[in-house]
């Protein structure tokens, strides 16, 4: 992981970045944050629903979708706004990789993309420099102070999961596991951010990083979201069985009814008399 060691500022193609406004470029990178959370969510999680309900016929599959898609919004949400008040500009620089990768790869659909989180890939390619070229160190460690924020926001919701839901569902290990390997996930993927790919073989691994890393963030963002929302997955299935348990229980306290005697005329009973 050679990326990991001093990025160097003063580089012939440095030269060609045109200067910008620290402050300026990251009120735009925190919209374009927020907007795309927004939209990968809305996109990613209402796909999901509407065909898991749609196609596969899965009752009330939009409505899990839905909390999920909440869950998701509000965990990233709050990593994003806690860690820019600490960190603003080496955590805006490392998580709009991604970003800056899809505008590297797919430049049309960046720049359909652009037109609603005003993403610009020369000025961001300044702020990179500007957040992670500023060490002198033989070894970068900017890649990964930069996650410390989201790190102990990540084990404080962790601990208000175990004491509002009970440890038993909580996955300590696992998700401890699955911590490190985002640490270490996003500490190279940041490094992209001032060193594009040259070579397939390298955007690759880039793409890789970087789809492993949005995995391990969501997992992480479902499994320690502290408030009890686990048990929405049976809201399909009551919402399903509800009526039929109605249906159930009517039929077995109501006494049959005699079909017989409603056949008879009202004044047959006289009769008999």
């Amino acid at each position: 992981m050679s990326g990991f060691h001093h990025a160097d500022a003063g580089t012939s193609s440095t030269h060609y970045l045109p200067k910008i406004s620290s402050n300026l470029e990251t009120v735009r990178l925190t919209y374009g944050a927020f907007l795309r959370l927004c939209l990968h969510s809305t996109v990613y999680y209402g796909s999901q629903g509407f065909v898991a309900e749609k196609v596969f016929g899965h009752k009330g599959a939009m409505i899990i979708s839905e909390r999920e898609a909440m869950r998701y919004v509000l965990s990233m949400g709050a990593e994003v706004g806690i860690s820019v008040l600490l960190m603003p500009v080496r955590y805006l620089a490392a998580s709009t990789t991604p970003r800056f990768m899809l505008d590297y790869m797919f430049t049309r659909w960046s720049d359909v993309l652009a037109l609603l989180d005003r993403f610009n890939p020369s000025t961001y390619a300044s702020y990179a420099i500007y957040a992670f070229a500023s060490s002198d160190d033989e070894w970068n460690f900017d890649f990964f102070t930069w996650q410390i924020p989201s790190v102990v926001m990540t084990i404080g919701k962790l601990i208000a999961r175990r004491r509002l839901v009970g440890s038993a569902r909580c996955r300590t290990k696992r998700v401890f596991c699955v911590l490190l390997s985002q640490l270490v996930l996003r500490a190279y993927m940041s490094t992209f951010s001032v060193m594009i790919p040259e070579q397939g073989s390298e955007a690759v691994v880039a793409i890789l990083v970087t789809v492993l890393e949005g995995m391990a963030t969501s997992y992480l963002a479902r499994h320690t979201w502290p408030f009890p929302w686990d048990d929405v997955t049976h809201i399909a299935s009551t919402n399903t069985t509800s009526s039929s348990t109605a249906m159930v229980s009517e039929s077995a306290d109501t006494p049959p009814r005699d079909h017989s005697r409603s056949t008879e005329k009202p004044g047959d009973d006289a009769d008999w008399k």
